[in-house]
């Protein structure tokens, strides 16, 4: 039998309209509603012992949906922000919109402020999965990491995804913009480019998609500044002309702890990993220009990894000037800091964020991980 239990409020104060569907053997209405109510309002709980739809409007999605995920298998879920779908309805200066997913490490401020949407990735723990940056953050995922029975994975954003994104801001904005994770590494680039060619030949409205041939805060740099560019009054045709000369000027290194992630999610071969770790190598890769991944360098100590990069940043900007660079990081906001300070001495400029790594770096490259990243002007 179904069973429906309402708690009501006249007035929506929270931002997040979240929903979810757990399934479980002994699922306990009355503990989830326990659970729930402290989490927000307009509350709807309705379902059975062996399924569960839940609907409320909160602020802290990623604290609920983590609770929610002990108790059962969370198989369904989906969050709209009110506030950004408020913003985007009643402003009157939307000419282009900027779209990217959440493998871009931005940090969520620069995201509000420069009205940059974001088409998030999906985390896996086995049968249950959670939405990238919205019902779990990079920190809750980092914890998980080590403790979870099965190792987690990443997902790309559906077609399905990007086309009712780009066909909801096709009604607000004169043009679409899409910046997405390098397509060599992962499958998000063209799922946007088929939704935005189906969404653009049935709304008439231009999207054009770009493959960033990068990942992490160096993407989260070309996006930066590109927001930068539209605000300062750059046109839709300007800006795709200046994208590609931008992921030109990219540069990302990053420096591992350890080879185990890397076994764990595939990336590695077990039988390389027995080798790394036998060697104790903590090996540096770079971004290459066609947006792959391969190693630069296999040092044997982590300050042999961190001197190497320096080195290397060194050489590239003797001659040439920095618009900004960036750390992403995963659980090493010591080692960040560390980069930022030897960065900030060689440019004379402060990072333009520190940010916590997406998982969708983390579960392939694994804890400690920090990406370099530096755009030059």
């Amino acid at each position: 039998a179904v069973e429906e239990d309402v708690i009501g409020h006249d007035v929506i104060t929270c931002r997040y309209c979240s929903e979810a569907l757990i399934t479980g053997e002994y699922l306990d209405k009355n503990q989830i509603k326990k659970l729930i109510e402290g989490f927000g309002d307009s509350l709807v709980i309705a379902g059975s012992p062996q399924k569960m739809r839940i609907h409320i409007h909160t602020d802290t999605p990623w604290l609920l949906f983590v609770e929610l995920g002990k108790l059962g298998n969370i198989t369904a879920q989906k969050v709209d922000d009110m506030v950004m779908q408020n913003v985007i309805a009643s402003a009157t200066e939307n000419n282009v919109a900027l779209v990217t997913d959440s493998s871009c490490d931005l940090p969520q401020e620069l995201i509000e402020k420069y009205r940059i949407h974001v088409v998030p990735l999906s985390i896996h723990f086995g049968e249950t999965f959670y939405i990238d940056g919205v019902t779990m953050k990079p920190e809750q995922f980092n914890k998980m990491l080590d403790s979870a029975p099965v190792y987690p994975s990443t997902s790309q954003p559906a077609f399905k995804e990007f086309y009712n994104r780009f066909n909801y801001l096709a009604t607000h904005y004169q043009s679409l913009i899409s910046i997405n994770i390098s397509g060599k590494l992962s499958g998000t680039w063209q799922n946007s480019l088929n939704a935005a060619r189906k969404v653009a030949a049935e709304t008439g409205k231009r999207i054009d998609v770009v493959d960033s041939r990068r990942l992490t805060s160096g993407m989260g740099m070309i996006l930066l500044r590109s927001a930068k560019a539209l605000k300062d009054g750059m046109t839709h045709d300007e800006l795709m002309e200046k994208i590609p000369e931008w992921i030109e000027k990219s540069k990302i290194l990053v420096t591992t702890r350890t080879l185990k992630y890397m076994v764990k999610s595939g990336r590695l071969s077990s039988t390389k990993g027995v080798i790394g770790k036998l060697l104790n190598l903590k090996p540096v890769v770079v971004v290459t220009n066609e947006g792959t991944i391969k190693s630069f360098g296999k040092p044997f100590t982590l300050k042999q990894s961190m001197r190497l990069v320096m080195k290397e940043f060194e050489k590239i900007l003797k001659d040439r000037r920095v618009w900004g660079y960036a750390m992403s990081h995963a659980s090493n906001l010591k080692t960040a800091e560390w980069y930022a300070e030897k960065m900030e001495a060689l440019t004379g400029k402060p990072p333009l964020f520190i940010q916590n790594a997406s998982p969708a770096l983390v579960a392939n490259v694994g804890l400690g991980v920090v990406a370099i990243n530096v755009l030059m002007d």
